[in-house]
């Protein structure tokens, strides 16, 4: 069904049963602002949002429609903790994910989201970085940015200042919280060796029980002939069979 009729269906409060398709015109953009000041049934008004933010969550955002749903539309939706987690899954401007977090602190995606463009984007700088970790004081988001590190092996333009900084806030800030540190040294460890230009270093990590090591020093343009390649897949395999186990018993997965 189509946004226009399904509108009109959950003003006369009627049933709401039916499959809704989106497709990010300008058109359906401002019906959902108007949307907004409607006059609808109390038993249709969260059903009918349920379905408007679930339609556009499934679908496939288009990258130059971030702006589909209106600042009206949004600051609606916030202040009624409507949809929030699902919102959150949108690839909306930080300010927007932020504030959905805030009002909602189960919404970890939109923190997540957040934290991974602090991460990987070089428009946001260390001091930024920075900035966001003190302020969102949440040992599972670190560890988060600090698996996809790893998941997604972008070693080649990662900003290591950036890891360092994640690992050594953990270490700072979470000493109560032993298998935290751990966990933060194993990384430190790990970049370490991805940056290391010593020799002896490297050949005690190739020769070490260490996977995060290990895969480091595969990755590391100064030593590769001293690494197994054909063990690469398997490095990278225990090292994150390692973080989910890590991960499910710290309860963040």
């Amino acid at each position: 069904m189509y946004l226009k009729k399904f509108i009109k269906l959950a003003q006369e409060g009627k049933s709401l049963d039916y499959e809704l398709k989106i497709s990010f015109s300008n058109e359906e953009k401002y019906m959902i602002e108007d949307f907004c000041q409607a006059e609808v049934p109390e038993s249709n008004l969260y059903e009918a949002w349920s379905t408007i933010i679930g339609a556009i969550d499934e679908a496939i955002y288009p990258a130059d429609k971030t702006d589909f749903l209106t600042n009206n539309a949004l600051n609606f939706l916030i202040k009624n903790k409507i949809e929030l987690a699902s919102l959150g899954h949108l690839p909306l401007d930080n300010k927007w994910l932020l504030k959905i977090y805030e009002t909602d602190n189960t919404c970890i995606e939109a923190l997540q989201t957040v934290a991974i463009r602090y991460m990987f984007d070089d428009s946001f700088s260390l001091q930024e970085l920075k900035e966001f970790i003190e302020k969102y004081q949440n040992k599972f988001i670190y560890i988060y940015m600090l698996y996809r590190i790893i998941r997604d092996e972008k070693f080649e333009t990662i900003n290591i200042k950036k890891c360092y900084k994640i690992c050594d806030h953990i270490i700072s800030n979470f000493i109560n919280e032993p298998e935290f540190v751990s966990y933060s040294l194993k990384y430190k460890s790990f970049f370490d060796i991805l940056e290391t230009n010593n020799k002896e270093t490297a050949l005690q990590a190739s020769q070490s029980n260490d996977f995060f090591q290990m895969f480091a020093l595969t990755y590391n343009s100064n030593f590769k002939h001293i690494t197994d390649d054909s063990k690469l897949l398997d490095f990278k395999k225990k090292c994150l069979d390692d973080e989910i186990t890590f991960a499910y018993n710290s309860y963040i997965m």
